[in-house]
């Protein structure tokens, strides 16, 4: 069953930088029972996205909206124009991050924290922005079109990593010794284990991709 919410902005604060006025709002945070659910799959557009485990059986989706141009009235309609389509089918939980204005918007930018049952498979769509994972044991596989990739993951429960970018630097910290592969076209470096139970894939078109085994 497919379900669309739209993201009420709840609080608006505008925060004066030195160089640039800029809107800042915070929407609802939305909840997703995991229920029968063994995997959690998030299309995220535009921005910084942070993941980390939550806590009881649920899916939380925490969302900053921020303008750096423009009027707080205007920042505010393009937050509410935003569309969250939620669905479980076969055993995944589908969030998918609809109607980013993609011209004209004021400088719309995301920042966005999921948190997900620690043990829960994750499966990332990002377009442009920066990823920040820490914690997870489940299975992780992302895919970022241009930005930076830092996953952070216990070696314990890890027992294959593969990283890989179409432009930038490759590399994974903690197997024993730092392993890194950079090149203009194509950069790829693998890890594997005898223990652990989870497997890593990590994609980055263009940017940095990096893991961190603790």
């Amino acid at each position: 069953m497919r379900k669309s919410v739209a993201l009420t902005t709840i609080a608006l604060a505008l925060s004066l930088a030195t160089v640039a006025r800029a809107a800042v709002l915070e929407t609802e945070p939305q909840v997703f029972p995991v229920g029968k659910a063994q995997r959690v799959h998030l299309e995220f557009p535009v921005g910084d996205l942070r993941v980390v485990p939550g806590d009881g059986d649920r899916v939380e989706l925490h969302l900053q909206v921020r303008c750096s141009r423009g009027s707080s009235a205007d920042c505010s309609e393009f937050a509410n124009r935003l569309v969250l389509e939620s669905r479980e089918r076969d055993g995944v939980l589908h969030l998918h991050l609809d109607k980013f204005p993609k011209f004209r918007n004021n400088g719309l930018s995301l920042r966005g924290e999921l948190r997900v049952p620690r043990q829960l498979a994750v499966r990332l769509e990002m377009g442009v922005g920066d990823l920040d994972v820490t914690g997870i044991e489940g299975d992780l596989d992302v895919d970022l079109g241009v930005g930076e990739a830092m996953v952070t993951l216990p070696k314990r429960t890890t027992s294959a990593v593969h990283v890989k970018t179409g432009v930038g630097e490759a590399t994974i910290v903690g197997s024993g010794t730092s392993v890194q592969r950079s090149g203009v076209v194509g950069s790829s470096t693998k890890w594997v284990a005898r223990g652990g139970r989870s497997s890593v894939k990590l994609a980055v078109g263009v940017g940095e991709a990096t893991v961190r085994l603790d």
